[in-house]
């Protein structure tokens, strides 16, 4: 509800205040003869228009510039505080919808709309963002959707894609390299990716596979802002926001050693964690009539148009562990042989031999746990204790483990804090990069019963 005197309060006085003297108006109006009027034109005019609007809820907008101006005159404070009310933000739903449609994305799930209201929120930030999450989820077109949506918008976009990177070519590729600096360089010297994104934004997909080279030289970019291309004395200052992207667990690496912590920390200012597409219901739906109608234009075909009722079934409950990815090659592969109007589930063959997917770790029986971690955890939570079956002795996020667990945030954080307060786990570092593990006395309730799982999400 809305305080006294707030925004909404305000327009609804003003919205009040013009109907009382447009109803006064039109009342004046129906007196007087339009021959007589000044504004003879305008005053029948506006009559037609008074009429139209009697009775309707919504304040009419005169269509005229004539008909504006009388109305200002009769009204100016009320229609000029009306006017600035109209240029004030929309609700954040219809923000988001707008932002949504401009950058082409598709979708309506409630896991969509959260994970893409926080990117929005955070593309009025300069704050440097990981996403995270598994293969195909479209964590570069979240990237970009926040580039987008951000005071950098008309700058560079810039991708690298750190896998591809050997370790001898990484510096050149991030930093640029003078003429004949070294052998099959550029005889004409070449821009790094990084100076090619001065004043945007870089976006480093698949950042936790950057060697050990390439992860000491983008420390010192964060820590400096400077660049030096390989062959030259001189450095550069760069302006670049930094957006990262990974399917693995970088904190979990962080651990082991495989990536360095004081970069961890300057690249994860904030985490986002794409959704799978397993778990954004009819969204696989929504996808999947984009994907066939971007192929009837690719392929000048007018058929197949749609989907039957048991097609539509499949593809819903389809694990889809390639997510998008592997749904967009799914429809294309049935699209290619479709003879009829509509797809059926006989075209998607490669979808109906699904293996069940296996348990995250064998079941643990929570009344065989130590009596205070049974009773911190209680029945509901099996789905928690699976998960620090996993690899107890690893460093996680909640942003992690509600992934693994396909389990809202909220819920896991609050079944963690209560695990940390209890002891049962060692918690580390501050909100924004709070991590978990279990303490060395509870180790032994969670023995891993799996040996096929060594890790957080990392099989063998």
């Amino acid at each position: 509800m809305n305080s006294p005197g707030s925004l909404p309060d305000l327009a609804s006085a003003i919205r009040a205040e013009i109907a009382s003297r447009l109803t006064r108006l039109a009342r004046s109006l129906a007196d007087t003869p339009a021959e007589e009027s000044a504004d003879g034109d305008v005053t029948r005019s506006l009559t037609d228009f008074l009429a139209t609007w009697k009775g309707s809820a919504t304040l009419p907008l005169a269509d005229s510039g004539a008909e504006h101006r009388l109305l200002r005159r009769l009204f100016p404070a009320g229609l000029t505080a009306l006017d600035a009310y109209r240029e004030l933000p929309d609700s954040p739903e219809v923000l988001l919808d707008q932002a949504l449609q401009q950058s082409g994305i598709i979708g309506n799930s409630p896991e969509l709309r959260d994970i893409m209201s926080r990117a929005l929120l955070l593309a009025a930030t300069p704050a440097r963002v990981l996403i995270s999450g598994e293969t195909g989820t479209g964590k570069d077109v979240i990237a970009r959707f926040i580039h987008e949506h951000s005071a950098r918008r008309a700058k560079p976009y810039v991708v690298v894609n750190c896998g591809a990177l050997t370790p001898q070519l990484t510096l050149a590729e991030l930093f640029g390299h003078e003429p004949h600096s070294f052998t099959g360089a550029a005889p004409r010297g070449r821009k790094g990716k990084v100076e090619a994104a001065h004043g945007g934004t870089l976006f480093l997909d698949e950042v936790a596979d950057l060697s050990e080279v390439g992860q000491s030289a983008l420390l010192r970019l964060l820590d400096q802002g400077e660049i030096q291309r390989i062959g030259s004395a001189q450095t550069q200052s760069v302006d670049v926001r930094i957006i990262s992207a990974t399917h693995r667990n970088l904190m979990e690496m962080v651990e082991r050693g495989a990536f360095r912590e004081d970069l961890y920390y300057r690249l994860v200012v904030v985490e986002l964690s794409a959704p799978p597409l397993r778990r954004r219901g009819e969204d696989v739906l929504l996808l999947a009539a984009h994907f066939m109608n971007q192929l009837r234009l690719q392929y000048g075909r007018a058929w197949p148009r749609g989907f039957t009722s048991a097609a539509r079934s499949t593809l819903l409950n389809f694990p889809w562990k390639g997510n998008v990815r592997q749904l967009k090659h799914a429809i294309e592969h049935a699209f290619i042989h479709a003879q009829d109007e509509l797809l059926d589930e006989a075209h998607f063959p490669m979808l109906k031999k699904v293996a069940s997917p296996a348990p995250i770790a064998a079941p643990l029986n929570v009344e065989l746990l130590s009596t205070d971690v049974a009773n911190v955890l209680g029945r509901p939570s099996q789905h928690i204790v699976s998960y620090l079956q996993l690899a107890p002795g690893h460093w996680f996020t909640t942003v992690n483990a509600a992934s693994r667990l396909e389990s809202s945030e909220a819920t896991v954080r609050t079944r963690l804090r209560a695990l940390a307060d209890a002891g049962v786990l060692e918690r580390h570092g501050d909100r924004r990069g709070r991590r978990y593990r279990v303490a060395p006395q509870y180790i032994l309730d969670f023995a891993p019963k799996n040996s096929d799982i060594n890790s957080l999400g990392e099989p063998d």
